[in-house]
């Protein structure tokens, strides 16, 4: 992916931009400022623990945009690639801060982190899930069980049996 941009923006198709640092990052904020879409894509979805720099400076540059421009009144809508940053998919933990979405765009299936919290479901906004070739019914029913017994534990007994149901091939 950092490939496909580079050639991008050495065809003149977007400007890239790296900023290692919180003080770089900060340096961004008159272009990134007049954005009517900023699109969360900062960490992956297997990212845990509490967020570190430039990531947390990130978020907080971002929010800060957002509410800018909310207050001037007009809009910046945020598109989160597979999760907002930074709630943890499995079990909808979340850092401090997070980056909230209007739109969520996950893959393959949903995630149990947002059937297992509602104010992770709530900071996705709008929900979708994007299939990428992969069968559902290859889904490991491993991962399944583990994310239910998660569930249980946190007494969603309901959600847990939902959670080992929902794209398990033994389950008609």
């Amino acid at each position: 992916n950092w490939t496909v941009l580079q050639a991008m923006a050495s065809a003149g198709s977007l400007s890239l931009f790296v900023a290692p640092t919180p003080e770089l990052l900060l340096q961004l904020r008159p272009r990134l400022s007049p954005a009517s879409l900023l699109i969360d894509a900062l960490l992956g979805s297997g990212a845990s623990g509490p967020l570190r720099e430039p990531v947390s400076s990130a978020v907080d540059l971002a929010n800060a945009i957002r509410t800018h421009a909310t207050a001037a009144g007009r809009p910046c809508r945020v598109l989160a690639v597979d999760a907002p940053t930074r709630i943890d998919l499995t079990d909808g933990s979340r850092s401090d801060p997070v980056l909230a979405a209007d739109l969520t765009v996950t893959f393959h299936r949903a995630k149990a982190g947002f059937a297992l919290d509602p104010e992770s479901r709530r900071l996705a906004g709008r929900y979708f899930v994007a299939p990428i070739g992969i069968p559902l019914e290859g889904c490991p029913l491993d991962e399944k069980i583990s994310e239910a017994h998660l569930a249980k534990k946190r007494g969603a007994s309901i959600g847990a049996l939902a959670i080992v149901m929902i794209d398990n091939p033994m389950c008609p």
